[in-house]
Parts: C-alpha cells; sequence; structure tokens
C-alpha cells in the first residue's frame, strides 16, 4: 500500500501551514473553512474584541482562498498565473454582491520539490513566496470551465505588515 500525499496534497499543506504561520504572526485569529463548506473559502479571519480582559470573536471580516502552483511565470515586476475561471468569478461575486471580501492568495513553488523546503542545522527555510491578489472588477466570466490569466504584482509579497494592509484595506469595518 502506498501512503505518501499526492504532490498536490504536498503542495496544497505547505501553503495553508506556511498561510497560517503569517496570519498568526501578524497576529490575526484564522478560522480553517471545512472542505465541504468552503465554496471556494479556505479561510476566515475572525474579528476579535478584548472584552471583560478576555479577546470574543466577533464574525468573520474577510475571506482568502489559498492556492499553491509551480505553473507561474515572473515577467517583469509581475507574477502571471492561469486561475480558473470559476476561483476568478468567486472573488468577482463578492464585488457584485457587497459581501466579504475573498482575497486569493497565491503561493509560487519552484518546479524543482527539493527546494520547496530547504532544512538545515538552525532554520527551516520555505523557498517560495506568497503573493495576494484582489480586483475591484464587477464582469463575471461567462464560462466556468476556462481560465483567466492575472497578473500580480511583486509588490502584491504576503508578509506580516501586508497581512496587515490586506486587513485594512478589505475588510469589513464595523463602524459606530
Amino acid at each position: 500500500m502506498n501512503y505518501l500525499l499526492s504532490e498536490n496534497d504536498v503542495k496544497s499543506r505547505i501553503s495553508e501551514g506556511c498561510f497560517w504561520a503569517v496570519g498568526s504572526f501578524a497576529r490575526f485569529k484564522l478560522q480553517k473553512v471545512h472542505e465541504e463548506d468552503d465554496a471556494g473559502v479556505d479561510y476566515r479571519l475572525i474579528k476579535q474584541i478584548l472584552r471583560n480582559d478576555k479577546l470574543s470573536d466577533m464574525g468573520s471580516i474577510l475571506d482568502f482562498q489559498v492556492k499553491s502552483t509551480t505553473n507561474w511565470k515572473l515577467d517583469g515586476d509581475e507574477i502571471k498565473y492561469q486561475l480558473r475561471s470559476k476561483n476568478y468569478n468567486d472573488i468577482i461575486s463578492r464585488n457584485i454582491e457587497g459581501g466579504t471580501q475573498l482575497i486569493l492568495i497565491l503561493m509560487c513553488l519552484s518546479k524543482k520539490t527539493d527546494d520547496w523546503i530547504v532544512f538545515n542545522e538552525t532554520q527551516i527555510n520555505f523557498s517560495s513566496c506568497f503573493y495576494w491578489y484582489h480586483t475591484d472588477s464587477t464582469v463575471l466570466l461567462p464560462n466556468e470551465n476556462s481560465s483567466k490569466l492575472i497578473q500580480i504584482p511583486t509588490s502584491n509579497k504576503l508578509t506580516n505588515k501586508t497581512f496587515n494592509e490586506l486587513v485594512n484595506n478589505y475588510s469589513i469595518m464595523v463602524s459606530r
């Protein structure tokens, strides 16, 4: 019997684990969405408030779809990636309906699997980068069984600092 994960499962778990780590390091509470309920969402960022010296959950304010790929291209200062139309339309639908925004997180992996994670005496290094993508478009793609070339500026690199900027720019803000 073969007990090993497929390469796609490995890519997915690496990207989700790294995303979880970046979000946690930025001090945000993320909630994994169950696969049967995801509807294009992998993680929800949960707003928390301090009440009576205890953190309390106040609900989802931003959603994320996390993808990992070896099929990307660096072209100048842009990452080019063929995104499935269904996934693109998931982002657009939020713009049309005015719901919680959906941000695509793309982990760009090397084609060489041995480069994905590098272990040494003092560190574990992930030799890939995360980039975030969002569009303000309200035009759905008519064929969800195709793909759309998206271009992500390399300045959209996901770090703990840019994670905070995403929250400030795209999350539901409740004002009183």
